[in-house]
């Protein structure tokens, strides 16, 4: 009796993931594609917005979009920072006191209305910038959450990221597309400056990470502009953790900042998410079952991210997650964020 009443309850919080990955679902669907980038931005164009890319000791400067405002906040790299080019300005985070804080000197540089937030290891496409100038033409937001995506794959690792990250950028979509944002990343953001300045202490500085969710739960509280931008034109790539070490840490930086979240929303679909990985572990073959729900919400988006091989690489993903997600709260406290 006891054994069927356990195991009812753990069907019980697959029940409930799959509502919450059904509810993702149908706020991607409705969220038509409507903008496609069309021509290239002239050379010279006078942004709307500037890029601020805070720098620390990266290994090398890619090459930039030329038809923007960039502002690199080098918070003070072993190596200085330097790029030579008329839109570029570099500036030294005058703050000197992390990332969050050299977002905040550049920002505070900006000379426009808005600001798009990125990562140095971000790779940036031509049709980017004209995404983001066709959708400001026509809407009006504070906040604007754009995707990303993984870059090809090399090794099973590779994949296996890949897939978590196709699966958790069409929650933050289909959450956003329903009015009801619980994720989204710094790495292709934009918001209205002097908006974000004003919200400042809401990014709890003293917290070295968690910059972009915080200010997004605090644009969600104050009822700002929050809208998502769903094109293929507007992701980015990122690049993959590069070891099984890597990754543990990156994921469990993520997890901390949990435990600051007030965003009832977010701590819902999360506690949910970690629930029902624990019900797998607990009863093993429902993985079955969690897996076709997860094949659900990747395949709403498989073409979006242009992703490929979705049904090895979710089982794959299915049979190792609830551990991996056991590793990663087992290691959550140990884990130190140094900028």
């Amino acid at each position: 009796m006891i054994y069927a009443v356990i195991i009812f309850i753990l069907f019980a919080v697959l029940v409930a993931y799959a509502a919450c990955i059904v509810y993702a679902m149908e706020g991607w669907n409705n969220g038509t594609i409507q903008y496609q980038a069309q021509k290239p931005q002239k050379q010279g164009t006078i942004s709307a917005y500037s890029l601020v890319i805070p720098v620390r000791n990266a290994d090398v400067i890619p090459h930039l979009p030329d038809n923007v405002p960039i502002i690199l906040v080098d918070d003070y790299s072993a190596t200085p920072v330097t790029y030579d080019a008329d839109n570029v300005t570099v500036l030294k985070n005058k703050y000197q006191q992390g990332k969050k804080y050299a977002l905040k000197c550049g920002i505070e540089h900006a000379q426009t209305k808005y600001v798009v937030t990125s990562d140095i290891d971000v790779e940036f496409t031509s049709e980017w910038l004209n995404i983001i100038d066709e959708f400001l033409a026509t809407n009006q937001i504070d906040m604007l959450i754009m995707p990303l995506k993984m870059r090809q794959p090399q090794t099973l690792l590779d994949a296996l990221q890949e897939t978590e990250y196709v699966a958790l950028q069409t929650l933050t979509g289909g959450y956003a597309l329903q009015h009801n944002p619980i994720m989204c990343s710094g790495a292709n953001m934009l918001v209205d400056k002097e908006k974000w300045l004003a919200s400042w202490n809401d990014i709890k500085p003293e917290i070295p990470s968690g910059d972009d969710m915080f200010m997004m739960h605090s644009f969600k509280r104050q009822h700002l502009i929050i809208k998502y931008l769903k094109s293929p034109s507007a992701v980015l790539s990122i690049q993959p953790a590069s070891s099984l070490k890597a990754l543990f840490k990156q994921r469990a930086r993520w997890a901390g900042k949990s435990g600051h979240y007030a965003d009832y929303a977010t701590l819902m679909v999360a506690a949910i998410v970690v629930f029902a990985n624990t019900a797998v572990l607990i009863f093993y073959p429902f993985v079955l079952i969690k897996w076709v729900i997860d094949v659900m919400l990747l395949y709403t988006s498989r073409a979006f991210f242009d992703f490929k091989g979705l049904v090895w690489k979710s089982f794959m993903l299915s049979l190792v997650y609830p551990i991996y997600i056991l590793i990663t709260l087992l290691i959550m406290p140990f884990n130190k964020k140094k900028w």
